[in-house]
């Protein structure tokens, strides 16, 4: 609101003692140097006692380095995915139970902590955040933003609290009055305020890109801003959410600390970690991206009195502040955030983006590691078809035994102790990354007589160079068996085109052959513990990239399906710059990269294999990917995707644009059902196909889209009409 200097002055003098209060309560207790800390932590939804010992372990070292707050991320207790389990009350009631255990821990009595859990006012679910100091709740405060895009559903379930001003009573649970003999708290929004005049804003996740995101509470004299989040990993997302942290900072002149969780907390998501800490612009801590430790603790010192002096020097500030909204509900405790003796703050560990095919690597194989951890498998089976993808997906557990064998040497004992389970002996001692990945992979080149040498040749090469367990053989008799079965059935005997047949046949005799290999490895899976001697169960791992799953170019249950797919979401763009990234370690990459990608399905001719992907698709590779990218990330329909390409591919006739759009939308309506049966692929991009959540569209359509593409029949007779003219108008003033 603008203001008069009289309405000014007279605000200045009708909330004199408010302002005193609020920033001058005690002259000789103004805070000076103060340590916060921030934590991230590899936590599993529903696994409350895995989650509060994370937890406890957290602040038992926050407490150890001096920090006066501990900030952890948003829905710590229960895990982010949830989802439908928030509708049932156990899930309240062990949340409680949980934060129950924090309120009696000693350590955590003397530092505010900020909790995320799910918290049920006026039979209404709400995601919250709850602070806590010396054992009792100072406010419960509430979502105002929800994720509601993407892979995001929170308001399928939990209620935003829309007015930030707004306050009330809330009666806790009885486990909360036994254990402190606390009745209620405040809950709401409000500020809190320490005894050493520290004024501190409670925020939640997305809440500081929306238009109320603190800026004008910095105004009215907070200092602290305390961001619980949990920001799944996206390929260059990271790094924009960094920048904006610093833009904010600065322009709020404010302290922000960041609290994201770390690793895959039970779904397709998975949480890079990079917790932060940032005052006026500056990043002052961090925490591990992409960390194979059970949590990690971030630690900052910060002199306060400098970002006093930068507001002070800043005159329009200054004015900002006189016409700032005071209404909001300020509750004060008496935690004394200066400290005479502080620790060194944690070091930034990077700042550089990192190139694509590390990140690509760090967030697969991160993910892959906690999947196998925490469902307490020993190991993956790959079908190893010498191929772009399947290759990719082995280097991926390559560099992962690599970063797994590191954390060894560096003596991090949560890696040694999974170590030994995957092992299955008390005290492994691996020499060497490969050691690691010769106990958690093994692979297979699984042939038929369609299979070529030089295929085989690089999965050979493949195993070798990287050092995973390796069978080769072929499938030949399984894949008879069933033609015979048909016979005995049918006593029909089908043929490839080549040799006669029609094009159901061939096709029935191509999906026979992927959807045994899938038998195949699910039954070399399944007796690999015995083979290995070892306790437990392999993982088969599917191979499908995101650019051929939405062309719908894979075999129902052929190996584009398993138990989970690393690369489900990468387009054949990524994988290309995998290969590139990391052929200079595994040389054999170079070698698959300059391959010609094939399905090697249909007989061979003259002892070679002619069919390949790009002549099966109708597309090539680069086509498939622009296409990919205007359907799944810019939304489009066959008319704007039309419309789009006209703009794009400015070489080509509107004809031949024209006919790509329909043969892809045909295909993609022909095979959007095989998307339903597809394995739990990790979200990478914005280009998922992911049926399961990301991208939701039906899966039965009329594949002739008749209205769809009379529209651009229309739109290429107006674009050759144009055409047309163009070339008379020309050759008129030639």
């Amino acid at each position: 609101r603008s203001r008069g200097l009289g309405d000014l002055y007279k605000r200045q003098v009708s909330t004199q003692s408010t302002w005193d209060s609020r920033t001058f309560k005690d002259m000789e207790k103004i805070c000076k140097v103060m340590t916060v800390a921030v934590m991230q932590g590899n936590f599993l939804s529903l696994d409350f006692a895995g989650n509060i010992k994370v937890l406890l372990k957290a602040i038992e070292e926050a407490h150890a380095g001096g920090a006066k707050i501990l900030v952890c991320p948003e829905l710590c207790i229960t895990g982010n995915h949830c989802d439908d389990h928030l509708f049932e009350m156990d899930t309240m009631t062990h949340s409680w139970e949980m934060l129950t255990t924090i309120l009696e821990s000693e350590k955590a009595a003397e530092m505010l902590v900020c909790i995320g859990m799910p918290i049920v006012y006026n039979h209404t679910l709400f995601n919250c955040m709850v602070y806590c100091y010396n054992k009792e709740i100072l406010l419960i405060r509430p979502k105002g933003v929800l994720r509601d895009n993407g892979n995001y559903r929170q308001g399928r379930w939990f209620v935003l609290w829309s007015d930030m001003t707004a306050i009330c009573d809330f009666t806790l649970p009885d486990c909360i009055q036994k254990c402190n003999e606390q009745v209620s708290c405040r809950f709401g929004g409000a500020f809190l305020r320490t005894a050493d005049n520290v004024l501190i804003l409670p925020q939640i996740d997305v809440e500081v890109f929306g238009s109320n995101n603190g800026t004008l509470d910095c105004y009215n004299g907070v200092e602290i801003i305390l961001n619980s989040g949990a920001s799944c990993h996206e390929i260059g997302r990271y790094e924009q959410d960094m920048q904006f942290y610093k833009y904010f900072s600065k322009q709020s002149k404010c302290i922000f600390i960041h609290s994201n969780p770390l690793g895959c907390d039970g779904g397709r998501l998975y949480y890079e970690g990079g917790s932060s800490i940032w005052a006026q612009g500056n990043l002052l801590a961090q925490a591990p991206r992409f960390s194979l430790s059970e949590y990690n603790v971030a630690f900052a010192n910060i002199n306060i009195q400098d970002l006093r002096a930068d507001r002070i020097n800043d005159k329009i500030w200054g004015i900002h502040s006189y016409q700032a909204d005071d209404s909001t509900e300020i509750i004060d405790f008496e935690l004394v955030l200066s400290s005479a003796n502080v620790k060194p703050s944690t070091p930034i560990v990077e700042t550089a983006p990192l190139p694509l095919h590390e990140e690509l690597a760090l967030c697969s194989g991160n993910w892959l590691y906690d999947y196998m951890r925490k469902c307490k498998a020993v190991g993956y089976f790959i079908p190893l078809s010498g191929g772009a993808d399947s290759s990719t997906c082995a280097c991926i557990m390559a560099l992962l035994a690599e970063r797994l064998f590191a954390e060894y040497q560096k003596n991090n004992l949560f890696v040694i102790a999974e170590l030994n389970r995957i092992a299955g002996e008390l005290n492994y001692k691996p020499s060497s990354g490969k050691d690691i990945l010769a106990k958690i992979l093994y692979t297979s080149y699984l042939g038929t007589v369609n299979s070529s040498k030089e295929t085989r040749g690089r999965a050979i090469r493949v195993a070798e160079q990287m050092g995973c367990g390796h069978f080769d053989g072929t499938i030949d008799e399984a894949v008879e068996g069933f033609k015979k079965t048909l016979f005995s059935i049918t006593k029909f005997t089908p043929k490839f085109e080549q040799m006669g047949g029609s094009r159901a046949e061939d096709l029935a005799l191509q999906n026979v052959q992927a959807r045994t290999r899938l038998v195949i490895s699910y039954f070399v899976a399944g007796v690999l513990p015995v083979m290995t001697k070892r306790a437990g169960f392999f993982l088969v791992m599917a191979t499908g990239n995101g650019d051929e799953c939405i062309r719908g170019y894979f075999t129902k249950y052929d190996n584009s399906s398993g138990d989970v797919d690393p690369i489900g979401s990468w387009t054949k763009g990524f994988v290309n710059a995998f290969l590139d990234g990391w052929s200079s370690k595994y040389s054999v990459l170079k070698e698959i990269r300059g391959a010609t990608p094939t399905a090697e399905l249909k007989p061979l001719e003259g002892a070679k294999q002619v069919q390949t992907d790009e002549a099966d698709m109708g597309f090539t590779y680069s086509e498939l990917a622009v296409l990919g990218k205007l359907r799944e990330v810019d939304r489009c329909g066959p008319v704007m995707m039309f419309e789009k390409l006209m703009g794009i591919w400015t070489d080509n006739t509107p004809d031949f644009v024209a006919d790509k759009v329909k043969k892809f939308f045909k295909f993609y309506a022909i095979n959007r059902h095989k998307m339903t049966t597809l394995p739990p692929g990790l979200h990478s991009s914005a280009g998922s196909c992911d049926d399961n959540r990301y991208d939701q569209r039906q899966f039965l359509y009329n594949v002739e889209w008749t209205h769809q593409f009379l529209c651009i029949d229309k739109l290429v007779a107006e674009y050759k009409m144009k055409q047309r003219f163009l070339r008379i108008t020309i050759q008129t003033i030639i």
